[in-house]
């Protein structure tokens, strides 16, 4: 007998390379911007970024206020004049284009969509994740794409995951499984929302013992012998 009905898998960093899109992209937006320093530029506006989304994560900013400020900071750090919004709005365009998978995410969710349903989960961008999807392999496993920035709450926010379930008919929790990456917000979200959590940790990086994971697995074949 199969242990769940439904795997709520986040998108970035669990089934997508992102940060190989975000390099690319980043690339693209730096030339077309003429910024020269481009690895100076990548570096300020990884810290920049990662600060914001945690600052998302928290509820302290909107997704509007996020991309609004992320290049303008930069800017502002480089010491350049520019218009930050239209960098990030170029960026988005190239950023939706980078569909490339993590080792062995399309096998895994072709496998797994022959035994339950899949449903994408993710705080990503709205235009750039069903960008995303819709140029991807995946797109054909997945029967809907959850965004924060559709639904008005973001992970770890316990009414996200609730939005999530009534749009599935209201299915049991427990039949219902998280997958993700991110402790803060994939795992700190299912376990708020009281569901099962799987956490996908590629690097080994160590769990905490206060986080009471359901299952933690290290590379995505391994949620074949959970499902």
């Amino acid at each position: 007998m199969k242990n769940f009905d439904y795997l709520l898998m986040d998108a970035d960093g669990t089934l997508f390379d992102f940060a190989r899109a975000e390099r690319r992209a980043l690339t693209q937006v730096f030339q077309w911007a003429g910024i020269d320093d481009r690895q100076k530029a990548q570096e300020l506006y990884l810290r920049i970024n990662r600060a914001l989304w945690d600052a998302f994560e928290r509820g302290e900013v909107t997704k509007d206020q996020l991309q609004g400020r992320r290049f303008a900071q930069l800017l502002e750090a480089m010491g350049l004049q520019g218009d930050g919004r239209a960098m990030n709005e170029r960026y988005l365009d190239f950023l939706a284009q980078g569909d490339d998978l993590l080792p062995g995410a399309l096998a895994v969710c072709r496998t797994l969509a022959g035994r339950c349903r899949l449903e994408l989960v993710t705080n990503g961008i709205s235009r750039v994740q069903h960008g995303r999807m819709a140029r991807s392999a995946l797109k054909d496993c997945f029967e809907h794409i959850f965004v924060s920035e559709d639904i008005g709450f973001q992970k770890p926010q316990p009414a996200y995951f609730e939005h999530c379930l009534r749009a599935l008919g209201n299915p049991d929790p427990a039949r219902c499984l998280v997958v993700g990456d991110s402790l803060s917000s994939d795992m700190a979200g299912g376990i708020a929302a009281g569901l099962p959590t799987c956490w996908f940790n590629p690097e080994g990086a160590a769990r905490p013992a206060d986080m009471p994971i359901t299952y933690e697995i290290h590379a995505l074949e391994e949620l074949e012998d959970i499902v």
